[in-house]
C-alpha cells in the first residue's frame, strides 16, 4: 500500500501544471481561518492559471516568463505571493526563488509573515522549514529555497548568479524597487522558463515597473494586468468606493489607490498653475467673507534665504501677507501679536508653525493671547489612509480652498503654490516635496503658501461663520465644535 508521503508525492506531480487546483485543494478551506475568504479571488486564479501556462510554455519552448501587476490596495497580492512561492517550492525540484520588495518593513514584516501564516496552512507543510529569510526544503537547504533579498541598490549582485533550471524573481511593491535590481535580474533569464513577477501599487510613472507596461521596447517582453480592487472580494470595501467617489476615476488619486493604474505624471505640480492664477484674478465683495472668522497663519524663519511670513485669511479671502527678515525671534513674537491684536475681535484662532524655531514664537505669544495656538505639520494626518504627514493634509485643504479663493496678486505666492511637487509612497499615500528637494531644484522655500496652509489646521473651522446679534455688537456667538486647544495638532 501506497504510504503517505509517496501520495503526497504523487499529488504534488498533478499540481505541476494547475496552479489553481494546489490553491483549492492544498488547504483547508472549510477550517475556520479559511472559511471566511470562501476561496479563492477571481483575479487570483485567473492570474495563477495564466502564470502556470505560461510557465509550461517558457520550460518546454525555453523562454522566459515575465508578468506585471499593477493594483489598487488591499486585493489579496500578498497571500496570491506566498501561494505561488509554495506551488513552486512543491512542484519544481531544487527550486530556487529569490523575492525582494520596496522596503525592509514590506519584505520581513509582510511578504515573509504571511508566507509563513499559508505554510502552516499547506497540506505539504511538513516538506519545508521557514525561517526568518529563508523558506527551505528539508534536506536541501542550500538547493531548494525561497529567499528574502533586501532592496539594496549598493548590492545588487544578490540577485546575480542565479542560473539553471526552475529559477524565480518576485518583485513585491515593484515601484518602488531600485533600478540597479531591475537591470541586474535583467540579466539572470538565460535558461528555460525563468521566471519574473512583479506585483505593486503603480505609484510611480517612471522605472522599471512602469516600464513593464509602457516602454516602448521592453513592455513587449512583459503581460501585464491591472487589478481595480472594487472588482476584488476583499479590496470593494467602503474605503475604497469612498475614495473613488471623493477623488473621481480620472484622478491620480484614485488611479493608484483603487484602479490599479499609473498616476499621470512623476511627481505632479500639486496646485494647478490655473487655480493659483484664477484666485489672483477674482475679488470677492466683502459680503462674501466679512461674516467669516479671522485665521492667521505664521511660517516662521531665521536664517539665509527663507523669510517669516505672516498671512491672514478671512474666508475665502487674503487680507495680509507680510514677509519680513528678522533674527531674533522675540522680534518676531512682537510682530506676530500685533497681528493678533489688530484682528482680536474677529480671531478664530493665530496658528504658529511650531517646528524648530516656531516653538520659541509660539511660547512668546501664547503669554499674550490663548487663542495662539501650535501646529506640528510633520505628525500625522488625520486621514492616515490618503496622507502620509499633516503638512500635505493642510495643503490639500488649501487646493480645494483656493479654487473659490481670492489671492494676492503676488509672483512669489504663486510659485509657493505651484513649483512644489507631491507623489505617492509605496502604501499609496499622498506626500509632498520636501524643502530640501526644493532646494537643490534651485526653489525657494515655500513660506507663503505654509503659511496659507497652517490656517487650514482645524478643517471645522473652515464652515463655521460668525453669528451677529445686532448691528452695533462687534460678534455674539462662535458656532463651532471643539473649541480645545490642539498645540500640536
Amino acid at each position: 500500500m501506497q504510504d503517505v508521503n509517496d501520495k503526497l508525492i504523487d499529488l504534488a506531480a498533478s499540481y505541476y501544471d494547475d496552479f489553481e487546483a494546489f490553491w483549492r485543494e492544498a488547504f483547508d478551506w472549510k477550517s475556520p481561518e479559511l472559511a471566511k475568504y470562501g476561496g479563492l479571488d477571481n483575479w487570483q486564479a485567473e492570474f495563477g492559471s495564466d502564470l502556470c501556462r505560461d510557465i509550461i510554455s517558457g520550460e518546454a519552448n525555453e523562454h522566459p516568463v515575465k508578468h506585471a501587476v499593477a493594483a489598487g490596495h488591499s486585493c489579496g497580492k500578498t497571500a496570491l505571493i506566498s501561494v505561488i512561492i509554495l506551488w513552486y517550492m512543491v512542484t519544481r525540484p531544487n527550486a530556487r526563488i529569490r523575492a525582494t520588495a520596496n522596503s525592509e518593513n514590506q519584505l520581513r514584516s509582510i511578504l515573509w509573515p504571511e508566507l509563513a501564516l499559508w505554510h502552516k496552512r499547506c497540506l505539504f507543510k511538513d516538506w519545508f522549514e521557514w525561517e526568518a529569510t529563508r523558506f527551505s526544503k528539508k534536506g536541501a537547504r542550500e538547493t531548494w529555497f525561497a529567499e528574502a533579498i533586501t532592496n539594496n541598490p549598493n548590492s545588487p549582485e544578490a540577485f546575480a548568479g542565479l542560473h539553471g533550471r526552475y529559477v524565480m524573481v518576485i518583485f513585491d511593491e515593484a515601484s518602488g524597487i531600485d533600478q540597479k535590481i531591475w537591470n541586474t535580474v535583467a540579466g539572470v533569464f538565460s535558461d528555460p522558463g525563468n521566471t519574473h513577477i512583479c506585483f505593486g501599487n503603480p505609484t510611480q510613472p517612471s522605472g522599471g515597473f512602469y516600464d513593464c507596461f509602457h516602454h516602448p521596447k521592453l513592455s513587449s517582453q512583459w503581460k501585464t494586468r491591472h487589478i481595480n480592487v472594487l472588482e476584488t472580494k476583499v479590496g470593494n470595501t467602503a474605503n475604497n468606493r469612498a475614495i473613488l467617489e471623493a477623488w473621481g476615476a480620472d484622478s491620480d488619486e484614485a488611479r493608484v489607490r483603487v484602479l490599479g493604474q499609473f498616476p499621470r505624471t512623476a511627481s505632479g505640480q500639486f496646485i494647478a498653475s490655473d487655480d493659483a492664477r484664477d484666485a489672483m484674478d477674482r475679488r470677492i465683495s466683502p459680503e462674501e467673507y466679512e461674516h467669516f472668522p479671522v485665521f492667521i497663519g505664521i511660517d516662521v524663519a531665521r536664517h539665509g534665504d527663507d523669510s517669516t511670513v505672516i498671512t491672514v485669511r478671512q474666508g475665502p479671502k487674503i487680507l495680509e501677507m507680510e514677509r519680513f527678515k528678522i533674527d531674533d525671534l522675540m522680534e518676531v513674537a512682537q510682530v506676530g501679536i500685533s497681528f493678533v491684536k489688530r484682528y482680536a475681535k474677529n480671531l478664530g484662532m493665530c496658528y504658529v508653525d511650531s517646528i524648530g524655531y516656531g516653538a520659541g514664537v509660539l511660547d512668546a505669544m501664547r503669554r499674550y493671547d490663548d487663542r495662539v495656538q501650535g501646529v506640528e505639520v510633520s505628525r500625522r494626518a488625520s486621514n492616515q489612509r490618503t496622507f502620509k504627514n499633516l503638512r500635505i493634509e493642510l495643503w490639500y485643504r488649501m487646493r480645494e480652498w483656493v479654487r473659490s479663493a481670492d489671492i494676492p496678486n503676488d509672483e512669489q505666492l504663486f510659485n509657493d503654490m505651484t513649483q512644489i511637487e507631491y507623489g505617492f509612497s509605496d502604501n499609496g499615500q499622498m506626500y509632498l516635496e520636501k524643502k530640501e528637494l526644493m532646494k537643490r531644484r534651485g526653489l525657494k522655500s515655500p513660506d507663503a503658501a505654509d503659511s496659507i496652509a497652517i490656517t487650514f489646521a482645524r478643517p471645522e473651522e473652515m464652515e463655521y461663520e460668525f453669528m451677529y446679534e445686532d448691528d452695533d455688537d462687534a460678534w455674539g456667538q462662535r458656532e463651532y465644535a471643539g473649541r480645545s486647544r490642539i498645540t500640536g495638532y
